[in-house]
């Protein structure tokens, strides 16, 4: 049981009639007939006690506490839910919006620690997914003063959320055309002795089996989410603790700054779903498509291994000299970097790091500005662009399993980019380490 009320409900204007007695159970924890027995157990040990007058009423209910909801457990690949749920879990790639504009989409990047006594863990974002470009006057947003207003961030804005239920009703919808096939093929087998139709009458029994326990398993999580994620309260996972001015520079060493940090609430991170600075990859690829992009040459010296669970763990930082010299090889012997992301928009994409810097020009505060990028290129250009609008702030990773930075921006004729823009981790470090609060920040958070 979950809760347990005792209540009059009355309409208005009319006695309030006989005292309820409402048992609050999970969500498919008891069949009717199940309920049922625990109502009669609960009048008869009522009764001993002289109580007369009342029901008892068996409901399915959830306690929740109003600051929102915890993170998702990861879930093995082979579950049913496995692409559904990755928008509610706390692998790299949240698609992440502010409570108060939840129409302006973005993407959480990496995990920081601040290291020192504070033992808070933090998202890293770009700027601009969380504050306004042109509202704000670009000054140093840092929340110490309770007295104000948080921005409080979410988990989906009002777009994405939508979305992501859409996606969840397409997967039902294919469930259940699976039962229909699996079904058709039991019945156009059915009462055959021979060797191949006695095959394809259990290949397609396995088939039934999985499907209506994948149903079944989507339309749990649906109902879970649409009951307790819709609200917008319950999407809260943070608050912006701090992002310096964006700046954008040509100065050597210098890149677009376009930083925030987000500091995770209590009680949304716990030892069962919080896996550090993982990615997970997902479905889009399978095994052999990842690391056949991965793996350009056969002499190309990375450690990439690709885990059955689609959990990438990143260790370290890609170091700065590694953006010039690039350690591995294409194709065509040529030297190169393989990096991917998994950005809310467009998911898990695959491209390579250019060691030439790009230069962007921004009218920006009045003027035009110009500014210094580290760029990256779709692999292949039949695969679709690296990245599109909704996934800036996403964490860029390398084929070593290291955090390469923040997707900033992109350049192209359309809304998806030719061309991918991504601050350096190197620098965003550099920038960390030159503040007072993140004066000993580092990449390895652990819960407190």
């Amino acid at each position: 049981w979950s809760c347990l009320d005792a209540l009059h409900i009355a309409n208005v204007g009319e006695p309030s009639g006989p005292a309820i007695v409402w048992i609050g159970v999970e969500f498919g924890a008891l069949s009717f007939e199940e309920g049922s027995k625990v109502a009669i157990n609960c009048h008869k040990l009522i009764d001993s006690h002289g109580i007369r007058d009342y029901y008892v009423e068996i409901r399915e209910s959830r306690v929740m506490r109003q600051a929102g909801n915890r993170f998702f457990d990861p879930v093995p690949f082979s579950d049913p839910t496995f692409t559904a749920q990755d928008p509610y879990t706390a692998t790299l790639g949240i698609p992440i919006s502010i409570k108060d504009r939840p129409w302006a989409e973005g993407t959480g990047g990496f995990y920081l620690s601040a290291g020192g006594n504070d033992k808070n863990i933090y998202l890293v974002t770009a700027r601009h997914v969380v504050l306004p470009v042109d509202n704000d006057g670009n000054k140093e947003y840092y929340h110490q003063n309770e007295s104000k207003p948080r921005e409080e961030v979410l988990v989906l804005g009002t777009s994405a959320f939508n979305n992501k239920l859409a996606a969840i009703d397409y997967e039902i919808r294919g469930q259940e055309c699976a039962i229909t096939d699996a079904k058709e093929g039991i019945e156009s087998v059915q009462g055959m002795d021979d060797p191949k139709s006695v095959r394809e009458y259990e290949e397609a029994e396995k088939d039934l089996e999985a499907a209506e326990k994948g149903l079944e398993a989507l339309k749990a999580l649906r109902h879970e989410i649409a009951t307790h994620w819709m609200a917008k309260e319950k999407r809260v996972f943070g608050e912006l603790t701090w992002a310096p001015p964006i700046t954008l520079s040509t100065e050597p060493g210098q890149y677009t700054l376009d930083l925030a940090i987000i500091k995770i609430n209590a009680g949304k991170l716990d030892a069962n779903n919080y896996r550090g600075n993982t990615i997970n990859i997902g479905k889009k690829y399978t095994r052999q498509e990842f690391m056949d992009k991965v793996y350009l040459h056969l002499t190309s010296p990375t450690s990439f291994k690709f885990p059955r669970s689609r959990l990438v763990k990143l260790e370290d930082q890609v170091p700065e000299s590694t953006l010039v010299k690039l350690p591995m090889l294409d194709a065509n012997g040529d030297p190169c970097l393989v990096v991917f992301k998994n950005g809310a928009m467009t998911g898990t994409t695959i491209g390579r790091a250019n060691n030439v810097s790009s230069y962007t020009r921004n009218y920006f505060a009045g003027q035009y500005h110009e500014s210094r990028e580290w760029p990256v290129i779709p692999t292949d250009k039949y695969l679709g662009a690296f990245s599109t609008k909704g996934d800036s702030g996403s964490c860029v990773a390398d084929a070593y399993g290291r955090v390469g930075g923040i997707l900033t921006s992109g350049s192209g004729a359309t809304d998806s980019s030719d061309v991918t823009y991504v601050t350096p981790i190197s620098f965003i470090m550099k920038v960390l380490h030159d503040t007072r609060l993140f004066k000993h920040a580092h990449l390895n958070p652990a819960l407190a």
